[in-house]
């Protein structure tokens, strides 16, 4: 391939037979990564995620036909030259480091694209890295998780993207076997109004897989099942055909499983369309590791605290967002503990947070941050506001500026 898919300049450093490409350091809301049969690991940034932040491979860098693709052959080649000339001056075993020039073609070509400089194939290739990512996370349902990892499946099956992630895709569609296993009603039942739109381009996409992937057509068949119970009780209308076109799917809808992990079912006071009383609060845990509180508009721009009973050890540091007549939120909290385990407090955004170690703020920071990346993502602006400034305070509490500067801009 002729065309860079990253432009910018890298560093190169090579030891003991492992080399990392590495870029920029990552952004506030921390990185997404796959794994690869050959033991590469790809990391981008999970709020920019044209942006490569690591690729680490086993062996040299000039066996890298990924690397090759990846950099353009030009400047691949530049970079295994450097590394060269210091592999003949220095002993073996010591560490070597090459800097990677920037594409000045394509670099000229990025400054009308951004201040990143993305480019279409960065575009392609951090989306794909991305869903990857979230088909691993358990902090998501099995249905979201394997929603994504579906869209994986697809988008690097054949073309460009087939050969740069030909070692990622065995073992994503072993995992999502498993996952497929472990979706149930509760995970449709869950689902509001909001979510037909993806369920319609998630149920084109179980035929597609079903007939391309054929370890995967049992698991995905009782899934499909699932699906069909669903719209015999009226709730999942429409036909989804229309998604489907020959040689794949339709690229519509891209953030489906991000969709389909924010439901806007109701429960309570307010589904019965009476406001709730100021002091209502639900709390409740769908799957394991996962709280959602529940309380009435009168807390409007508050954040809701999640602490462990024992210790009053802070999990969770999450805004309220609107979910009908009350407010929302969905915490991330280990999957042994039960609601008795834990305290939940409502606080101010502003509200100093108990003393807590430098990894629970980067983790907590972390947290907001992906939390805003997906707003913006999904168009909420307001909320992706709210939860950037929390993860920017985050951060600065945690003594780090530079993440605390860019999640505030």
């Amino acid at each position: 391939m002729d065309e860079s898919v990253y432009p910018a300049p890298f560093q190169a450093t090579t030891r003991d037979g492992q080399t990392e490409l590495r870029g920029e350091p990552f952004g506030p809301a921390g990185t997404s990564s796959v794994q690869l049969s050959d033991g590469t690991v790809w990391e981008v940034d999970h709020a920019e995620p044209t942006q490569l932040v690591s690729l680490l491979i086993e062996g040299d860098l000039e066996r890298s036909t990924l690397v090759r693709d990846l950099l353009g052959p030009e400047r691949f080649d530049w970079t295994c030259a450097q590394l060269d000339a210091q592999r003949a001056a220095k002993k073996t075993g010591k560490r070597l480091r090459a800097e990677v020039p920037g594409d000045p073609d394509d670099m000229w070509a990025n400054s009308f694209r951004g201040s990143r400089g993305a480019n279409d194939l960065a575009a392609l290739v951090g989306t794909a890295v991305l869903m990857a990512d979230m088909s691993t996370d358990d902090s998501l349902s099995p249905l979201v998780r394997l929603a994504a990892g579906l869209e994986f499946v697809v988008r690097v099956r054949d073309g460009l993207l087939g050969s740069l992630f030909e070692g990622a895709i065995g073992p994503v569609v072993d995992e999502l076997h498993d996952i497929a296993l472990q979706v149930g009603p509760e995970d449709f039942g869950e689902l509001g109004g909001r979510a037909e739109k993806p369920l319609h381009r998630f149920e084109s996409i179980l035929r597609w897989v079903r007939q391309e992937v054929p370890s995967l057509e049992l698991p995905l068949r009782q899934v499909s099942e699932l699906m069909s119970r669903r719209a015999g009780d009226g709730g999942l209308v429409g036909n989804a055909g229309g998604f489907v076109r020959s040689g794949g799917v339709a690229s519509s809808m891209q953030w489906a499983p991000l969709l389909l992990a924010m439901p806007d079912a109701m429960s309570g006071p307010a589904a019965y369309g009476a406001p709730p009383p100021e002091d209502f609060i639900e709390i409740d845990m769908p799957d394991a590791g996962q709280v959602v509180v529940r309380v009435s508009r009168q807390h409007g721009g508050m954040w809701v605290r999640v602490l462990k009973t024992a210790g009053l050890v802070p999990l969770a540091l999450v805004p309220l967002t609107e979910d009908g007549m009350l407010l929302e939120a969905l915490a991330v909290v280990p999957s042994d503990l039960e609601v008795s385990d834990l305290v939940v407090e409502l606080v101010e955004p502003d509200q100093a947070t108990r003393p807590a170690r430098p990894l629970t703020l980067v983790s907590a920071a972390v947290e907001a941050g992906r939390a805003a990346a997906m707003y913006e993502r999904l168009g909420r602006i307001d909320d992706a506001s709210a939860a950037w400034s929390e993860c920017a305070r985050l951060w600065s509490d945690a003594g780090d500026p530079r993440r605390a500067s860019l999640a505030e801009e």
